[in-house]
C-alpha cells in the first residue's frame, strides 16, 4: 500500500506517487494566509507547476503592491483571487515513477517556454522500445518584476532546462542507466535558436547564457508552439485541465516516433548579417499572444516605462544623441 517517503506518498506495489491539492483559503486572505497556502503543497519534482504559475503570480504581484504580511486583501486583489479560485480544485495526482527499462534505448528531452509572467522547462524520459515518453521533472521561475524581453525570458528558460536536463542525467548515473543517453533541447523560439547556433556579439547578458548551454552535450532543436508542453506551464491551467492534459504528461505525440518524423527548422542567417530574414517573437500572456517582427533586440523596451510622455522623451533623447555623434564636427 502507499508509504510516505522524503515528503511524499509512494505506492511500492503500483509503483505511483500521490500528489494531492487540498482547498485554498476563501476568508481573511492576506499575504500570509496565501504563502502558507503555496508551501503546503509539497511539489519537489515539479510536476504540478502548470497549476501553481497563478498562485505564485498573484503572491508576486502582493509583493509588488507592498501589502503587509497581515495586512486584508484590497478589492481588487480579492476579485483575482476569487478568479484562481473558480478553477481551482481539490483533486489527487497518481503519477508513474518507474524508470528503469531492460532493454531498449532510452533518451532524455526537454522543452523550454517562456511568457510576460513565467518561463519553465519540462524533462521526459523516452524509451524507444516500448514506445514511452512521460514527464520525470520540470522546473519554473516567474518572470522578474522589473520586466524583461521576450528573447531574453525565452533564452533563461532555454538556460533552466539544460541545467535541469544535467541534473536529471546526473542523478540518474548512479542507477548505470544514462551514461550515454542522447540529450535534446527542444525550443519554439528562433531567436533564441539562432543565439544559440552562432555564439557571440549579442551583448554579455545573451553570450554568458548561450555559453553555457553549448557547454553541455545537449542538442538544440524547434518545436511548435501547438507541441510544446513547457508552454502549459507559462500559460497555467487549473488542476482539472492538468489531470488529463497528455502533452504535459506525454509530451508531443511524434516524441515516440523516428527522428525523422521530428518537426523541422530551417536555420536563417544570422541577424546582423547580409540578406537577414525577420524573426518572428511571440510575447505569449495568459490569454492573448501578440506578434512582432524584429531583427535584433530593440534598444528602447517599452515595459519599462509608466507613460507614453516619458518614452517619447527616451526616445528623443536618443535620438538627439545619434544624430550628435554622426555630425561630422
Amino acid at each position: 500500500g502507499p508509504t510516505k517517503i522524503l515528503g511524499l506518498v509512494w505506492d511500492k506495489v503500483t509503483d505511483h506517487i500521490h500528489l494531492r491539492l487540498e482547498s485554498l483559503p476563501s476568508e481573511q486572505l492576506t499575504k500570509r494566509t496565501i504563502l502558507s497556502s503555496l508551501q503546503s503543497i509539497f511539489d519537489p519534482l515539479g510536476l504540478l507547476a502548470p497549476t501553481l504559475v497563478s498562485i505564485k503570480v498573484f503572491l508576486q504581484k502582493l509583493w509588488k503592491n507592498q501589502y503587509n504580511w497581515d495586512e486584508i486583501l484590497r478589492q481588487q486583489e480579492q476579485t483575482e483571487w476569487n478568479n484562481i479560485l473558480k478553477r481551482w480544485d481539490a483533486i489527487e495526482f497518481v503519477i508513474p515513477r518507474r524508470v528503469k527499462f531492460e532493454t531498449g534505448q532510452c533518451e532524455l528531452h526537454v522543452f523550454v517556454d517562456a511568457s510576460a509572467l513565467a518561463y519553465a522547462a519540462a524533462v521526459y524520459l523516452v524509451h524507444r522500445g516500448s514506445g514511452q515518453a512521460f514527464l520525470i521533472f520540470a522546473k519554473s521561475r516567474l518572470s522578474p518584476v522589473q520586466g524583461m524581453t521576450i528573447p531574453r525570458l525565452e533564452l533563461m528558460a532555454a538556460l533552466i532546462g539544460s541545467r535541469a536536463i544535467e541534473y536529471v542525467h546526473k542523478h540518474l548515473k548512479p542507477l548505470q542507466l544514462s551514461s550515454n543517453w542522447p540529450q535534446t533541447l527542444w525550443s519554439d523560439s528562433q531567436v533564441v535558436l539562432q543565439w544559440i547556433a552562432n555564439p557571440g556579439n549579442h551583448g554579455r547578458f545573451v553570450d554568458n547564457r548561450v555559453a553555457e548551454i553549448r557547454n553541455t552535450k545537449i542538442v538544440c532543436r524547434y518545436v511548435p508552439t501547438d507541441d510544446n508542453p513547457a508552454d502549459v506551464v507559462s500559460r497555467g491551467c487549473s488542476p482539472r485541465e492538468l489531470l488529463h492534459h497528455p502533452l504535459w504528461w506525454k509530451g508531443p505525440l511524434w516524441l515516440c516516433k523516428d527522428p525523422s518524423e521530428w518537426p523541422k527548422w530551417k536555420e536563417h542567417p544570422t541577424p546582423g548579417t547580409e540578406n537577414t530574414s525577420l524573426l518572428t517573437i511571440v510575447a505569449k500572456g495568459p490569454h492573448v499572444k501578440m506578434r512582432t517582427k524584429i531583427l535584433h533586440e530593440p534598444i528602447i523596451q517599452p515595459e519599462r516605462f509608466s507613460s507614453w510622455r516619458k518614452m517619447k522623451h527616451c526616445v528623443g533623447r536618443v535620438l538627439e544623441f545619434i544624430n550628435r555623434i554622426r555630425s561630422p564636427s
